[in-house]
């Protein structure tokens, strides 16, 4: 098993993700705070984390860090529903290569796809569409089980323009409805997102913005 840097810089190194990774670090508007070239970096680290961890087989690990490269390609262009451009991008890139299957470029598209939010009764919710965008949607919103969560949150609130104290209180619900699709991301970031939670209850509690 590759160490989990090498792992990651191979895949920097693939002519599709290097791409992706350099228009995105050129091209995304400067006022995306959250949703940069670092998110980016971050959700495929975590995502080849957590799959490689699980056993999956290289060319499994191949099309997720495509995808996760991928996933907000589409803020290029537009915040709106900006999945289905950024799954668009992915395939004309993978068709270009030659080298991927129909399935291959569909497994991607639909990962992509499925990081959209959706709304329900606990606020947005994702559903993953194949076994593999499990890990990318847990390694997506693994900032609730990072130490650092109120740090990267507040960069997402200075994206959003919203004041603290409504974002803090849509956090706290969006937290307390999600839910880990892999085993391993449970294991790994569970114990922290409960301790994110308390802390957004408290600071919630005691009108205590500065978290």
């Amino acid at each position: 098993m590759m160490t989990e840097t090498a792992l990651v810089a191979e895949f920097l190194q693939h002519p599709i993700i290097a791409e992706i990774m350099a228009r995105l670090s050129a091209e995304l508007p400067a006022d995306l705070y959250y949703h940069s070239p670092h998110h980016t970096l971050h959700v495929l680290t975590v995502a080849l984390r957590f799959a490689e961890y699980d056993g999956l087989k290289h060319r499994e690990l191949e099309l997720l860090a495509i995808a996760a490269a991928y996933h907000d390609a589409g803020y290029i262009q537009t915040r709106v529903d900006n999945e289905p451009i950024g799954a668009a991008m992915a395939a004309d890139a993978m068709k270009a290569a030659d080298v991927y299957t129909k399935a291959d470029i569909d497994t991607v598209q639909n990962m992509i796809l499925s990081t959209a939010c959706l709304r329900d009764g606990n606020g947005l919710s994702r559903v993953p569409c194949n076994h593999l965008s499990r890990y990318l949607l847990d390694a997506d919103l693994s900032l609730f089980g990072h130490e650092d969560y109120f740090t990267i949150a507040e960069q997402l609130r200075r994206e959003m323009g919203m004041d603290r104290k409504s974002f803090l209180n849509q956090s706290l619900h969006m937290i307390t409805g999600h839910d880990w699709f892999t085993i391993t991301a449970f294991e790994i970031c569970e114990k922290q997102k409960l301790i994110n939670i308390n802390r957004l209850k408290d600071a919630i509690a005691k009108s205590d913005l500065s978290v």
